[in-house]
């Protein structure tokens, strides 16, 4: 991949570690679609992130998106805006913009 998702990589594991998550462990709590081979081909740099990939680990982490996407600002705290955003949420319509990030990710952005 690229040095972007090399760099990437490298930040989610340091914030898994800040946890004090092994990769099992990170596999299991972040769920469906998150195995211990891709967590760790997401840590290695080997899988792109997409956005609802991106988004799952800045829940289960508690990151600062912009840190985990640039390396700059505060890593271990997850922006207001973002928190205020999700906590607004009911779980359905999290779910629904989960859904609607897979089908832009994968190019049938149609409803």
């Amino acid at each position: 991949m690229s040095k972007l998702d090399d760099d990437i990589g490298a930040r989610l594991t340091a914030a898994r570690q800040m946890k004090g998550l092994s990769r099992e462990e990170a596999s299991k709590i972040l769920g469906q679609g998150f195995s211990l081979s891709a967590v760790q081909a997401h840590e290695n740099g080997r899988n792109a992130l997409r956005p609802h990939t991106i988004l799952r680990y800045i829940q289960v982490y508690d990151l600062d998106c912009f840190w985990l996407l640039t390396g700059s600002g505060d890593p271990g705290r997850l922006s207001d805006t973002l928190k205020t955003i999700l906590s607004a949420l009911s779980k359905e319509d999290r779910a629904t913009w989960i859904s609607i990030g897979e089908r832009f990710a994968a190019g049938r952005p149609e409803v």
